[in-house]
């Protein structure tokens, strides 16, 4: 897809986190999600964004461990950066909690992951089910609002792209003291963003720069990269339409705890 430089930064182009210019959007960042981008990695197979951006948004919170929902043996979790008790939830982990969840609050099993992917409802029920998340909401960018098959799930409507700034805005605040922190997973065309070849997929947002009006995506492609992308084209890449589930793609707000222990 097209990589561009220092010299060459119009907002319908896509900017490297590793180039000199994505790395100063970075340190002038007026929001950004605390742990994302030293928690981002890339998916294993084609089939896994969903799974890897949960993965990314626990990592970002040092868990310092899982919750009895993983049989009270932290499986699953490896030493991670931020001092000697943080921990890095893996896949495993994630995949593991959805094959204990057993349909529970209607999370699909790691059978539906390997065989089709998630879609932006189906992550949102994945995302219910982790122990260290307390909340999960999803939107959809333009279009009719699809009915929540589970019923803690509450799904809205961004009628525009103004919307859709204030919903990521909004996700990537500061939180205040003990409230819980929220983490955001775009659900976008990889082909509409300018990333040629590829469709739907799963990456969490890590950072907003005011004035370039972007977003960090930490895209968790294996042949791509971290990137930012200007809001109007973010927009453009998540009001289309997700043919398996035939609706609008969006993005999931989920809100998460830290402070977990194993029981």
């Amino acid at each position: 897809y097209h990589l561009t430089t220092a010299t060459d930064c119009s907002m319908d182009r896509l900017i490297p986190l590793r180039s000199e210019e994505g790395r100063a959007r970075l340190a002038q960042a007026a929001a950004v999600a605390p742990g994302v981008v030293s928690s981002w990695r890339q998916q294993i197979g084609r089939r896994c964004c969903g799974v890897t951006s949960l993965a990314i948004c626990g990592s970002s919170l040092h868990l310092t461990a899982l919750t009895a929902e993983l049989e009270g043996e932290c499986d699953g979790l490896t030493a991670g950066g931020g001092g000697p008790t943080a921990m890095k939830v893996t896949e495993a982990a994630v995949l593991h909690t959805l094959e204990q969840a057993d349909g529970r609050c209607d999370a699909p099993s790691p059978a539906t992951v390997h065989a089709a992917g998630l879609t932006l409802e189906e992550v949102t029920c994945a995302a219910e089910v982790m122990p260290w998340v307390v909340g999960a909401a999803r939107y959809h960018c333009g279009g009719d609002v699809p009915i929540a098959t589970s019923a803690s799930s509450l799904a809205h409507t961004l009628p525009d792209l103004d919307a859709l700034r204030a919903a990521l805005q909004s996700a990537l605040a500061p939180s205040l003291d003990g409230a819980p922190q929220t983490r955001v997973i775009l659900n976008y065309d990889m082909d509409t963003l300018g990333q040629k070849g590829f469709r739907g997929h799963l990456s969490p947002v890590a950072a907003f720069h005011l004035d370039t009006d972007s977003f960090l995506i930490a895209d968790t492609w294996p042949s791509t990269e971290p990137v930012w992308a200007s809001t109007a084209l973010i927009w453009t890449a998540a009001a289309t339409r997700d043919t398996t589930s035939n609706a609008p793609r969006g993005l999931l707000v989920i809100e998460v705890q830290e402070q977990l222990v194993c029981e």
